[in-house]
């Protein structure tokens, strides 16, 4: 039976987390006698921005997508904060853990338990 191919860019597949940010930008063209030349730019365009491997990088946005990646980027950046909390509720635990261990060795040296 040969295989069907479906199509990967369903509204339902796009992800719901996103790390970076979006960015509207006013962009120049580059052609001498258009408006831009004098200061008034083209725009706002948006882009979604993103570091990798030490790169930045950015992919254009279409108008209708501005929303949605929005909420991903934001979805993303309330995800990272609850994951430092929790390292960091996680860092005091291994430390009290570390303070009970090191008392009971003593008492067991001591001869207590």
């Amino acid at each position: 039976m040969p295989r069907t191919r479906t199509k990967t860019k369903s509204k339902s597949l796009a992800p719901k987390i996103l790390p970076g940010h979006v960015a509207a930008v006013m962009v120049r063209c580059g052609k001498p006698n258009c408006k831009c030349a004098s200061g008034k730019l083209h725009g706002p365009y948006f882009y979604h921005r993103t570091w990798a491997d030490g790169l930045r990088s950015k992919r254009y946005l279409k108008s209708t997508e501005v929303a949605q990646v929005r909420a991903a980027c934001d979805e993303h950046r309330q995800l990272q904060i609850k994951l430092r909390e929790g390292r960091a509720q996680h860092k005091d635990m291994l430390a009290r853990a570390r303070e009970l261990f090191s008392l009971l060795s003593r008492a067991e040296k001591e001869g207590l338990i």
